[in-house]
């Protein structure tokens, strides 16, 4: 039998395969299609030759969600809340999330201020009802939104992550009188704290569904005529999977549902070498992204502003930046060199691929410095000649240098802007990146990672076999997983524990019946128990994880805690400060069985397949390089750089100051020798 995993990013459409019996692994690449993303996905199938009549596991990233928001083209939606609370979508929080650029612009809420109604209702904090919901203008509100073509409607109303009654009244009238409206409450989208945060969310998930929702239906139904018998998982942003049923209705799960695969990998790979301390560090075609594996464990947050629109759920903590392989190189007003964000895509994709681009990215600089000269096992050349004549008509002749010294500083730029994104998930988070492992990947990632690795002074660097294909692979690793949350404000000197198990029994039950419900036993449930605490008048939380059943003893182990994590994230503590929980978490987990791997090399091939010149500006300029089939290459062999390695997904750069060595699992270990 067959595990798949498929990934859609911007420019690549990335397929991955282990066989069961074997743990041998077969992946490859195709051009993403922007304007039906599963037809790159069927064409990736079937460039792999996979048989999905074989196929007993089938998971999917896709980055629909985020493009829907990104550009705008999610449903008609509307949003009937509390009388009085329209405009909280606008408002927010009154701060900013871009504090130095002068021209920042929020971008427009994702429903117009004319369907957002305000209908007559109350609740108080206890979830106790001051004024019951007036449902004559409910109707009116309901009525009114149909007749306006909207299609998906959103409802909120204060305090209802306490008590649901109004909410589910309304899905009931508008179930009655408008069937075909879609409907998404905040209770059971958010049940938790925070007006402006569980409206967003919940306007999210709205905005979203239809085309998620039309997206996976198309798709499972391309894949049942390929064959496959097997139930559509799809990644979620929290680093688990859900079945595709569960993602039409929760599609806000999965925004990030691509790079998060990547995260899970390197924490699979750090297990497998013995480093628990790993910086993911993925370049693609079109963006780079880090996040960190802590002591074996994901970095996780839950504030997350995709698009600049927040949603409050639990998201692999990944950092973004737009630097990628097919990234533009760039003049600005001022007549400097400027890299990204904006990129070629798939379509027409960079210069050298000849297929209609004419702006020089940062492939293009790569092609020109003779560091690649081929994708895809061949299947796409590398245009040398188109390349050099984008960046010398759009960049060195304006500038008056040489193409090669443009090449050089496109890549100098690149390198800057990606050691930067690193920064922002170690360094400003108190953590020194030279304490960990650079787990490099993605289809730019291994071309690069020598290059960050010295910028960030990171002595040892891994590059996973088949690393262009390497999310995919985290699918395939991850376990399914839920997350519940309820609000529950109580000081810990004068805990209600009686209450808190309640609580906690409540939520246990809720990730238990889902998971029986997508066919795991009792034995294959895990539930993890966390608090959200804070000092009193704090507004922002930490998460405390605990383990065991509720007493007050586990109450006082989880401050002691807390008052050590809070110093961890912010650097001071306050013991005997009083504390406050907030919120009352259950991570329900599926458990998979993780996959045997295997890799072996095609042969024992330890001399270079050919020799090229690769420019390095490090050792003077343009040097005889050898060029090695990585994937023949057996454990144990070292390689003092300059060399280049060559793989059907990507290609390794290994300048004169590092070396490399072929570790048992077939790892490229990069370290600086000098």
């Amino acid at each position: 039998m067959l595990r798949v995993g498929v990934d859609i990013g911007g420019t690549f459409t990335d397929v991955t395969v282990i066989e069961d019996e074997t743990g041998k692994i077969i992946s490859d690449k195709v051009l993403t299609t922007p304007k039906d993303p599963s037809q790159g996905v069927l064409e990736g199938l079937e460039q792999v030759g996979v048989d999905l009549a074989q196929a007993s596991f089938l998971v999917h990233g896709t980055t629909v969600g985020i493009n829907a928001l990104i550009e705008r083209k999610g449903a008609k939606t509307g949003l009937i809340t509390t009388q009085g609370f329209e405009d909280v979508l606008e408002i927010g929080r009154g701060n900013r999330t871009v504090f130095f650029d002068i021209f920042h612009k929020r971008p427009d809420p994702l429903v117009p201020r004319r369907w957002r109604l305000g209908v007559p209702e109350r609740l108080n904090y206890r979830g106790e009802v001051l004024r019951p919901l007036d449902v004559d203008e409910a109707i009116a509100a309901i009525d009114y939104l149909a007749a306006q073509g909207v299609q998906s409607v959103t409802v909120c109303f204060l305090h209802a992550f306490e008590n649901p009654a109004h909410e589910r009244e309304v899905k009931d009238l508008i179930r009655a009188r408008h069937p075909h409206l879609d409907v998404s409450l905040s209770y059971e989208v958010l049940a938790e704290i925070g007006e402006y945060e569980r409206v967003s969310t919940t306007v999210t998930n709205g905005y979203l569904k239809l085309a998620i929702r039309a997206y996976l239906e198309n798709l499972e139904a391309s894949l049942k005529r390929m064959g496959s018998a097997v139930g559509l998982r799809v990644m979620q942003s929290n680093g688990g999977i859900m079945t595709a049923a569960m993602s039409k209705e929760r599609p806000v799960q999965i925004i990030e549902s691509g790079p998060v695969g990547g995260a899970v990998a390197a924490a699979y790979v750090g297990k497998l070498t013995g480093q628990p301390n790993i910086i993911a560090f993925d370049m693609g075609g079109t963006t780079s992204k880090a996040n960190v594996i802590r002591d074996g464990v994901i970095q996780t947050t839950t504030e997350y502003w995709p698009a600049g629109y927040m949603v409050k759920i639990p998201v692999v903590d990944i950092v973004e930046v737009g630097i990628g392989g097919g990234s533009i190189a760039w003049l600005n007003a001022e007549g400097f060199l400027t890299v990204g964000p904006m990129s070629s895509g798939a379509e027409p994709g960079p210069a050298c691929y000849g297929l209609g681009g004419t702006a020089p990215t940062i492939t293009d600089a790569n092609v020109v410095l003779g560091r690649v000269r081929q994708l895809v096992g061949g299947r796409m050349k590398l245009d040398a000649d188109r390349a050099r004549a984008a960046i010398q008509e759009k960049l060195a002749d304006p500038l008056e240098i040489d193409p090669v010294e443009t090449a050089v500083g496109i890549l100098e730029i690149a390198v800057a802007k990606m050691a930067d994104t690193i920064r922002a998930v170690t360094v400003a988070r108190g953590i020194d990146p030279r304490d960990f492992v650079l787990c490099a990947f993605g289809g730019a990632g291994p071309m690069h990672a020598a290059l960050v690795a010295r910028e960030l002074e990171i002595p040892v660097t891994v590059i996973p076999p088949a690393p262009g294909t390497f999310s995919g692979l985290g699918f395939l690793c991850s376990d399914f997983r839920h997350d519940f949350v309820q609000t529950f404000l109580m000081s810990t000197a004068k805990p209600d524990v009686a209450r808190i198990r309640e609580i906690f029994a409540e939520l246990d039950s809720r990730g238990t019946q889902v998971l029986e419900h997508e066919g795991f036993r009792a034995e294959d449930i895990a539930l993890e128990r966390s608090l959200d605490m804070r000092y009193v008048g704090q507004a922002h939380e930490v998460n405390v994880r605990f383990p065991g059943s509720w007493t007050e003893a586990v109450l006082s182990s989880a401050a002691e805690d807390f008052h050590r994590l809070h110093e961890e994230h912010y650097g001071h503590c306050a013991p005997r400060e009083p504390i406050e929980v907030v919120n009352l978490r259950v991570t329900a987990i599926g458990r998979n069985q993780s996959p045997t791997i295997r890799h072996a090399p095609q042969a024992g091939r330890e001399s270079p397949t050919g020799r090229r010149n690769v420019y390095f500006k490090e050792l003077g300029g343009w040097t005889e390089c050898p060029i090695y089939e990585r994937t023949a290459l057996p454990p144990g062999l070292r390689l003092a750089g300059p060399v280049v390695l060559e793989e059907h997904t990507s290609t390794v750069v290994v300048p004169g100051d590092f070396q490399a060595e072929i570790d048992v699992h077939g790892n490229v270990i990069l370290r600086r020798i000098s």
